[in-house]
């Protein structure tokens, strides 16, 4: 299974995804004195592109496109990434959280695949 940016893709509590991962991103920070943290973290990909045709669209392409998938800190720590040899391929497990009144996809595990 692979992510997907498309909003009718959801994922179901632990589910697992296969993602060629090509590096991770956090930014983390204090908007201002009062006190209001931020923690974004992403991990970066490149999957499959995704085929689609309706009556009114198709979509066509060959190769794969960047993916950029929120990852939950507070359950695996970023210290994880920097062991890893960028690229790779890993086995993410995925859940989802409520944001901005949708539910985003969120890594919130992942295991290294050989190969």
């Amino acid at each position: 299974m692979y992510y997907s940016q498309s909003e009718s893709n959801y994922f179901i509590r632990g589910s697992k995804m296969k993602l060629n991962v090509i590096g991770y991103k956090r930014i983390k920070g204090d908007k201002s004195k009062a006190g209001n943290p931020y923690d974004i973290p992403n991990i970066f990909g490149a999957a499959p592109v995704e085929l689609s045709s309706t009556d009114k669209m198709q979509v066509t392409g060959k190769g794969f496109e960047p993916v950029e998938i929120p990852y939950d800190a507070s359950v695996f720590p970023t210290d994880d990434f920097d062991k890893l040899p960028f690229p790779c391929v890993v086995e993410l497990v995925m859940d989802s959280r409520p944001r901005f009144g949708k539910f985003e996809s969120i890594a919130v595990g992942f295991s290294v695949l050989k190969g």
